[in-house]
C-alpha cells in the first residue's frame, strides 16, 4: 500500500475497552485506566507498541493526544515528563505536555515527522515517564504514513479560500478572526468520480467536523472558524483525507497559539487582461491583495 494509518485509542476507558488499528501488540507498566485514557504513573512507568508491516514512506508522522495530568501544586498546574523513541531513537526526550486543567476532553495533541526511523518491517514505539509531578495521561497514539506512487492524492495545501478552483495561499496557521480553514486538493485521474471525505480534529484530537462530496480534479473541505467554536479551539489542528474510505494523508494546522496569530498582507491573485508576449514589450496587469490591519 502507499499510505496508512495504525493506532491505539484509550478514550472508552474505564468503561470500554481499547481500540486499535494496525497495531500488532502493546504492553505497558507502570500504568492504570484514567478517565479516557490511560496514565502512567510512576517513573520508569512506559506504553510500548508494535507496528508491522507498514510502508517505506514518504512522509511519516506519530501523532499522540496526550497531557500532564491537572495538580495544582505542579509546575504549570500538572508536570509530568516523558521520552519518545521510535525503535530506539529518541525523538523527545524529557518532554512534558502541557497540562490542560480540570477538564477530562481537554487533551493536546503532538506530532512529531519520523520517516527517517520507520522501516519497512517491525516498529516499536515507546514512552517512558520521567520525572513526574503528576501523572501522565494518554488519549491516543497513531502512526500515519504517506506513500508515493500509488497515492490517489496529488498534491495538497491548506489555505485561506479558494479562487477559480486554486487556493490563495499556502499556510499552515490560521487566526480565529479568519473566516475558514481550508484543505484543498487536486487528486489523480483515477480517483475522479470517487467519494473524498475531509475529517478535521480539533486539539485535542476530537473528531470536530466531517465532511464529502464526488471527487473532481479540484477538491476542497472546510471548517469555518470567526464566530463559530473553532475560532475559541486554539492549537494544533489537523485533517485527515479519505478516498472510498481509504485514507489517504494527513494534513496539520493550527487555529491561534498562546500568542495571538497575527497575518501580514498577502496576496491573494494576479490577473493579466491578455497574453504576456516573450518580446520584452510591457503589459499592465492587476495584483489584488488582502491587508488585515487595513493599513
Amino acid at each position: 500500500p502507499g499510505s496508512g494509518l495504525a493506532f491505539l485509542d484509550f478514550s472508552l476507558l474505564p468503561s470500554g475497552s481499547t481500540v486499535r488499528q494496525s497495531i500488532d501488540e502493546w504492553r505497558a507498566q507502570g500504568w492504570t485506566e484514567g478517565a479516557k485514557c490511560l496514565q502512567l504513573v510512576r517513573a520508569g512507568g512506559y506504553l510500548e507498541i508494535v507496528v508491522l508491516n507498514l510502508p517505506v514512506p514518504l512522509a511519516a508522522h506519530l501523532r499522540i493526544t496526550h497531557r500532564s495530568a491537572y495538580a495544582p501544586g505542579c509546575q504549570g498546574q500538572g508536570f509530568a515528563s516523558v521520552t519518545i523513541t521510535v525503535n530506539g531513537t529518541a525523538i523527545a526526550r524529557s518532554y512534558a505536555p502541557s497540562a490542560a486543567g480540570f477538564y477530562p476532553n481537554a487533551f493536546t495533541t503532538d506530532t512529531w515527522e519520523v520517516s527517517r526511523w520507520i522501516t519497512p518491517g517491525r516498529n516499536r514505539i515507546r514512552i517512558t515517564a520521567g520525572r513526574l509531578c503528576s501523572v501522565y495521561e494518554i488519549r491516543r497514539i497513531e502512526v500515519s504514513i504517506t506513500g508515493s506512487a500509488s497515492r490517489l492524492i496529488e498534491t495538497h495545501q491548506m489555505t485561506h479560500d479558494i479562487a477559480n478552483n486554486r487556493p490563495i495561499d499556502s499556510v499552515v496557521a490560521f487566526s480565529p478572526s479568519d473566516q475558514w480553514a481550508v484543505c484543498w486538493v487536486k487528486v489523480a485521474s483515477e480517483a475522479r468520480g470517487k467519494r473524498i471525505e475531509w475529517r478535521f480534529y480539533d486539539p485535542s484530537g476530537v473528531l470536530y467536523y466531517q465532511g464529502q462530496r464526488r471527487a473532481d480534479r479540484y477538491n476542497w473541505g472546510y471548517v469555518r472558524i470567526r464566530n463559530w467554536r473553532a475560532a475559541d479551539l486554539r492549537g494544533q489542528w489537523r485533517v485527515d483525507v479519505f478516498v472510498n474510505g481509504n485514507y489517504q494523508l494527513s494534513v496539520p494546522f493550527t487555529i491561534g497559539s498562546r500568542t495571538n496569530i497575527t497575518h501580514g498582507p498577502r496576496i491573494t491573485g494576479v490577473d493579466f487582461p491578455s497574453a504576456i508576449a516573450a518580446n520584452g514589450e510591457k503589459n499592465r496587469g492587476y495584483i489584488s491583495f488582502f491587508d488585515p490591519d487595513g493599513d
